[in-house]
């Protein structure tokens, strides 16, 4: 062994290396989601966002949504107006979160959450409200996440 040493400390290096890669820890709750969501300072982005309803066919087809300054700007490349109601089912991540936070204290009987692990934003929202209630299930996906 020329370099016992060395070796030793490359070893050591390259374990310390590996134990702070696999520390990171994807959010696992709202909270957590939304502190990293914010901790990236992104109000500009483009994503693919579906909607799962019972409810307007063309709605629950994925929709190219492009966001700048927390506003939506386009949906598939046509200037956004959120009085058009179909429209008014695509929401900006910031959305998304209040939305949740809405959900919950409606005491779902369903609710299924999903984060994207580097960005924090939800990438799946499913809520079902009331078992004795049918078709008002709704939920969204975002897919294809840019920042700009």
């Amino acid at each position: 062994m020329k370099h016992p040493i060395f070796l030793l400390l490359l070893s050591c290096l390259s374990l310390a290396q590996c134990t702070k890669e696999s520390s990171y820890k994807p959010p696992e709750d709202l909270a957590q989601a939304k502190s990293l969501w914010e901790s990236k300072k992104i109000d500009s982005y483009t994503m693919t966002f579906n909607v799962s309803c019972f409810c307007i066919v063309d709605l629950n087809k994925p929709a190219e949504v492009v966001v700048k300054k927390n506003k939506i700007i386009t949906v598939n490349g046509i200037a956004y107006d959120n009085s058009f109601p179909l429209y008014g089912s695509y929401k900006t991540i910031q959305e998304l979160f209040s939305h949740i936070e809405e959900m919950q204290k409606k005491n779902p009987v369903v609710e299924e959450l999903e984060f994207d692990p580097t960005y924090g934003f939800p990438s799946y929202i499913y809520y079902d409200v009331s078992e004795m209630i049918a078709d008002e299930e709704i939920g969204y996906r975002v897919s294809d996440f840019k920042p700009q």
